[in-house]
């Protein structure tokens, strides 16, 4: 049955190629239905180019549904924008002068967290904004130790009294 197969192997590879438009992976996948036909034992009138054309396509759909592993290295890659730090000055200031004993993820967020938000780091590496939330707070914590309540209490206090005097002025100027 291989045999047979493989004497149209340049037109199975053109076939996959036209569905995915991936040379490496049009490869993958053609090896994929190979070794997907020969496990299901196909009797080899059963083999004609529509039915190996259907199974290169369904072997397609099959690896697309298959779950991707994103690994952690994707963190390496650095992108050239900047946005408003996540951080306080006074926070940069403390991480400056403490060394701790971070895990390598939660040093690559912290480093991504300086430039992006949480929500551009989830979308870009494809993790859980609950899990880049967490691991951040759980990073500041740690490096922060005690003073990470009052820094927090008193970031949120200050935003909270700017909203208000925007609002009482906002108010007295319309009365």
């Amino acid at each position: 049955m291989l045999e047979k197969l493989s004497k149209k192997d340049k037109q199975w590879r053109r076939v996959a190629f036209n569905i995915c438009k991936c040379k490496d992976l049009s490869d993958e996948i053609v090896n994929r239905t190979y070794m997907r036909l020969y496990d299901y034992d196909i009797k080899e009138e059963k083999l004609t180019d529509s039915y190996v054309i259907a199974c290169i396509y369904n072997t397609y759909i099959l690896y697309c549904k298959e779950p991707k592993h994103i690994s952690i290295e994707n963190f390496y890659d650095i992108s050239e924008e900047t946005t408003d730090s996540t951080f306080t000055d006074e926070e940069i200031n403390v991480l400056l002068k403490t060394e701790t004993d971070l895990k390598w993820w939660q040093r690559e967020l912290l480093i991504h967290s300086y430039d992006k938000s949480l929500r551009e780091i989830e979308t870009q590496f494809n993790i859980n904004y609950k899990f880049v939330y967490d691991e951040t707070n759980r990073v500041r914590k740690i490096i922060l130790g005690d003073d990470y309540k009052r820094i927090r209490m008193e970031s949120h206090s200050n935003t909270a009294k700017g909203k208000q005097d925007k609002r009482t002025k906002e108010y007295r100027n319309n009365n």
